[in-house]
């Protein structure tokens, strides 16, 4: 019995090897056959051939980290304006919220009866085929030509009633300016409605509130407040001093206007 399970293990195994052995050569075979391409091909094509891959390998590495730092730079300049205007637009809300800002508010609701804006001219601009708007002197529009039903504006920027304007004058002026709008609007009031209309007492009420404000304590609000926005401060001074710069000039147009009549 020993004898014949010897036997068959051994030919079993027998069997199996060639098949195994056959399999390898085949292996063998094939990758020989795949070498001996390569073998026909110069050293030199060869040579040329592991360039290509190298250089083909170094260009798409560089491309990879090239085109991110690209394309985050402009992302990088938009999210920082953005963020400035949504900044700008925090420090304006704030800015109304504070006792200057509400003395600019007031005098925006009533800054005629205290202003002349725009400013009369001697001489009016030469216009054709336009109509004055009715209330907005120096503004025009155009009832003939292409261009029919455009506005054209011939009006000054300078003392131009905004909440910007007011607000880059200081408060001592602003307030001024506000309280005499006030009595303004109350004495025009009365001659028209009489002296018991009942807005005459909320505007005596108004205007009393308004004059217990500080000047001095309304500036130091605001500089608490432009203390975390420094871009709109710089953008305030630069309105005042360009409005500064402007009514000067116009002072000089006014004065050559003159001498040239003379």
């Amino acid at each position: 019995m020993k004898q014949e399970v010897k036997t068959e293990v051994k030919v079993e195994v027998k069997a199996e090897a060639p098949s195994v052995a056959n399999g390898a050569g085949n292996g063998k075979r094939q990758v020989a056959s795949d070498s001996d391409s390569d073998d026909d091909i110069p050293i030199s094509g060869l040579a040329k051939r592991k360039k290509l891959k190298v250089e083909t390998k170094v260009k798409t590495e560089k491309a990879r980290v090239t085109t991110p730092s690209s394309r985050s730079t402009p992302r990088k300049a938009k999210k920082r304006v953005i963020k400035i205007k949504i900044r700008q637009q925090e420090c304006t809300e704030e800015l109304y919220e504070t006792l200057k800002g509400q003395l600019a508010q007031e005098l925006l609701c009533r800054w005629w009866y205290a202003m002349e804006w725009p400013p009369v001219r001697a001489s009016s601009p030469k216009l054709h085929g336009v109509q004055e708007l009715d209330g907005y002197p120096g503004a025009f529009i155009r009832v003939k030509g292409d261009d029919l039903g455009s506005i054209i504006d011939t009006r000054s920027s300078v003392g131009k009633p905004s909440f910007l304007h007011f607000f880059a004058m200081s408060s001592e002026d602003l307030l001024k300016l506000l309280l005499q709008a006030y009595d303004k609007q109350m004495e025009v009031l009365v001659e028209h409605e009489g002296p018991d209309v009942p807005l005459l007492k909320e505007l005596q009420k108004a205007r009393a509130s308004a004059a217990r404000i500080n000047p001095e304590k309304a500036e130091r609000g605001v500089r608490k407040v432009l203390k975390n926005f420094a871009e709109l401060e710089r953008e305030i001074k630069e309105v005042a001093l360009k409005e500064a710069e402007e009514e000067e000039e116009e002072d000089e147009d006014d004065d050559d206007d003159d001498t040239a009549d003379d």
